[in-house]
């Protein structure tokens, strides 16, 4: 298994927005649509997008590097706690309502997707801002991504959590 800090070319300590930034810049780098749809590049893009999926979730990067790294190794993170029952329900929600990577697309769809993209993206930066106590910027961020998608419970539970402790 590949390591996925260095997937995306960071450190162990990077913070949430130099995730976003290595993210935005490998995925366009590799997005298949580039690469008239290669096998390799492809793969690379899964890579990707799996390692920034895990890295950006609080939930999930605590458990990555506790999984992968001694604690010496590993920066100090906030303890995480699941929003739903589980943090499966939460994985399954964001699921639910997030992005899919279409497949046959062209130049075009990698703009598209990164619009789409940047939501998901706005929820995570808010989360990991809840969990490190920024509650008025995690407010901020989840109030922009329940305004995009309204149905989305998770988006709102945090958003209500967030306004609790305020």
């Amino acid at each position: 298994m590949q390591d996925h800090y260095q997937i995306l070319e960071i450190s162990r300590s990077s913070t949430f927005g130099d995730i976003k930034k290595a993210y935005y810049s490998r995925a366009k780098s590799c997005h298949p649509d580039r690469h008239n749809n290669s096998a390799l590049k492809t793969e690379e893009f899964k890579l990707v997008v799996e390692a920034f999926n895990i890295l950006s979730d609080p939930l999930k990067r605590a458990a990555y590097d506790a999984e992968y790294f001694s604690p010496a190794d590993t920066p100090d993170r906030p303890r995480t706690t699941s929003i739903m029952d589980t943090p499966a329900d939460d994985e399954l929600e964001e699921l639910i309502t997030g992005n899919t990577i279409p497949h046959g697309g062209h130049l075009a769809t990698l703009m598209l997707d990164l619009a789409q993209t940047d939501i998901f993206i706005l929820f995570r930066e808010g989360k990991d801002l809840f969990y490190r106590k920024r509650y008025r910027a995690a407010r901020a961020c989840f109030i922009k991504a329940t305004s995009h998608s309204p149905c989305n419970i998770l988006y709102r539970c945090y958003l209500a959590r967030a306004c609790a402790v305020l």
